[in-house]
């Protein structure tokens, strides 16, 4: 019986090992440790051995194998649904450095200019300064220039 069990045990940590995705590893999981899974099958088969000693070695053995295959099963698990996950990124990642082919309204727009045409009668500002005089800001340049509305 216990021959058996080591079998069982191997064949299913090798199966879990070879497992290529999920479905493979629920399969896996299902025919090894469930209720008419072949681990299952032999720890029903447990009722049928007779000596007390006998039946706790062999149920030793069954729990310990129930619980490697389940580890091994678990750990497969998660390096499928990672390695899943990394081909998911993958395949949804943007290039954000991709070119569009058109281009931008502020690329045309030389250095330290609105890139809109600014209309020229809006250029001229009054306002007061911290002295509380009017002065009227002129742009020049296209730079701000302050000039005196009394022409100080």
């Amino acid at each position: 019986m216990t021959n058996d069990i080591t079998a069982a045990i191997e064949t299913a940590l090798q199966r879990v090992s070879e497992a290529a995705s999920l479905d493979e590893i629920d399969a896996v999981s299902g025919e090894t440790l469930g209720k008419k899974g072949v681990l299952g099958g032999l720890k029903a088969s447990l009722a049928n051995i007779d000596d007390i000693e006998e039946r706790k070695a062999v149920g030793r053995s069954l729990n310990e194998g129930f619980a490697s295959v389940s580890a091994a099963i678990d750990e497969r698990r998660q390096e499928l649904i990672a390695i899943e996950r990394a081909s998911q990124e993958a395949g949804e990642r943007l290039d954000l450095t991709e070119a569009m082919g058109v281009p931008l309204p502020h690329r045309g727009a030389p250095r330290g200019q609105h890139p809109a045409p600014v209309d020229d009668r809006l250029t001229d500002r009054a306002t007061v300064d911290a002295c509380g005089r009017e002065r009227l800001l002129v742009r020049l340049s296209g730079r701000w220039t302050p000039r005196s509305l009394d022409g100080a």
